[in-house]
């Protein structure tokens, strides 16, 4: 099986869709949600890979769709899903409280500073 969850983190549709970058360069059938509006797979049995697009909103915005999405990340790790994402708004820009993001990133991402 070979599927992708492509996750839409775009806040305004309108002026940034991801999906019109990326779709040229998808290797395999997808399937697009729209996280930030709430839109999200019932289970992730169906994909082999998934994508989460950037977005200007911050991983450390207290908002129901980011936390639902970082349950999804935390379920992907450990059904042992193929993930790539793409850069969120810098928690600098956005919170006092950014030594959250790092941890975050490392526990579900496999993120090592560079």
């Amino acid at each position: 099986m070979r599927r992708i969850l492509f996750l839409d983190n775009s806040i305004k549709d309108d002026r940034y869709k991801p999906l019109s970058y990326w779709e040229p360069v998808l290797m395999f059938d997808f399937d697009l949600y729209r996280a930030a509006v709430g839109e999200f797979p019932a289970n992730l049995d169906a994909y082999s890979h998934i994508f989460l697009t950037g977005s200007t909103a911050s991983v450390l915005d207290n908002t129901d769709w980011i936390r639902d999405e970082q349950e999804l990340i935390r379920t992907a790790v450990d059904q042992g899903k193929v993930m790539v994402g793409s850069c969120f708004e810098s928690p600098d820009n956005s919170s006092q409280d950014s030594g959250r993001l790092i941890p975050f990133m490392r526990a579900y991402h496999n993120v090592r500073p560079l």
